[in-house]
């Protein structure tokens, strides 16, 4: 319950740091290091991607996010999702 307690304080500095979020680096570490079952954990990383919905929404009502810049970013990227092997 130690190394959890550490691992959940490391990824959350870890993901302020980098401005990513959470989840992403959660999967990653308990699959790479805790072996935990890939069901277990696409159930979770669903959590996560709930509570970045919900956290879009609050900037969204706050006026706090560049539409116009996601669209950018969002045309750049998109190939790549199509792309990339998966």
């Amino acid at each position: 319950m130690f190394l959890l307690t550490i691992f959940g304080l490391f990824m959350a500095i870890v993901a302020n740091m980098s401005g990513v979020e959470g989840g992403v680096i959660s999967f990653l570490f308990s699959f790479s290091f805790f072996n935990y079952h890939l069901r277990k954990l696409r159930s979770e990383h669903g959590n996560y991607g709930l509570r970045a919905r919900a956290g879009s929404l609050a900037y969204a009502r706050q006026r706090r996010i560049d539409f116009r810049l996601g669209g950018v970013l969002l045309i750049a990227t998109l190939p790549g999702r199509f792309l990339a092997p998966c």
